[in-house]
């Protein structure tokens, strides 16, 4: 038997990297039993799950005032677990043969090293920022990044229940299964979603998310199935539906969207998306 361990999914170092996850959406008319039930999974399939501790993730997500990032599929975001602040900047998203996505990915803890990083990219990209050096000794780096001339387009957060893939064969960690409740806020409201998401730590971990994604799908059928979108235009998607009316009736009182609004939300990004 291993150990439980804490596993460690982020470094203090900015550099790009090969982001490789698969998401399993939760649309049951009761997610947070199927989302409890799934983060107290211990093995699958030749995999032992070992769980760390639950995270709550709060997140803002930014874009230039004329949308030079979504224009370009890019991401950028602000991430705070605890008192410690992360920032991230994602690729475009490319469908893989197994099911899940694969995209670039630079993700490091706030500094003024790891956004020199940032806005070195930024700029490789098209998209200048003005951010200040001196304003990064501030304990809080939203006002920073406000002050660089970006604008929020997305706040969520995530209580996050994670778990290390490990091979029972020879020991390794090769993905991390995290089962997700998250929290949209809109000028409508709130809304709450779930998902499963599995992403790939090493060269076998594809396998390993392969494996569990199948698993988890024939077994929890029809209260999942595989979303090939992001939280990000997940969220982009029902803000606009929300604004639109077009989601009326499908929010349960207690704001978590009810199975067949998902099936709006697909139809809305695949069109828009595929534009």
């Amino acid at each position: 038997m291993i150990g439980h361990r804490k596993v460690v999914i982020m470094s203090s170092e900015s550099s790009i990297v090969l982001e490789r996850e698969a998401t399993i959406l939760i649309c049951s008319e009761t997610p947070e039993a199927v989302y409890t039930e799934i983060a107290g999974l211990s093995a699958i399939d030749g995999y032992e799950l070992v769980p760390g501790e639950p995270q709550i993730l709060e997140d803002h997500y930014f874009d230039t005032p004329d949308g030079k990032f979504r224009a370009k599929k890019w991401g950028l975001r602000l991430r705070r677990i605890g008192p410690d602040f992360w920032i991230t900047l994602k690729g475009p998203p490319k469908q893989t043969e197994w099911g899940g996505r694969e995209r670039a990915e630079i993700e490091a803890r706030w500094s003024d090293k790891s956004l020199a990083g940032i806005v070195q990219e930024l700029f490789d990209l098209g998209i200048e920022t003005n951010f200040q050096k001196e304003a990064l000794s501030e304990s809080d780096p939203l006002p920073v990044m406000m002050r660089a001339g970006l604008v929020i387009i997305q706040r969520r957060d995530t209580r996050r229940a994670a778990s290390a893939v490990i091979s029972c064969e020879d020991g390794k960690v090769r993905a991390e299964m995290a089962a997700d409740s998250v929290i949209y806020y809109f000028s409508e409201g709130v809304i709450r979603h779930y998902e499963v998401e599995i992403e790939a730590k090493d060269p076998d971990g594809s396998k390993a998310a392969e494996v569990l994604a199948k698993y988890l799908l024939a077994r929890y059928s029809p209260e999942l199935r595989r979303w090939p979108h992001d939280k990000l235009v997940t969220g982009w998607a029902v803000r606009e539906l929300l604004a639109r009316g077009s989601l009326k009736g499908l929010v349960h009182l207690n704001n978590h969207l009810k199975p067949i609004s998902y099936d709006k939300i697909d139809e809305y990004l695949t069109h828009e998306l595929s534009l």
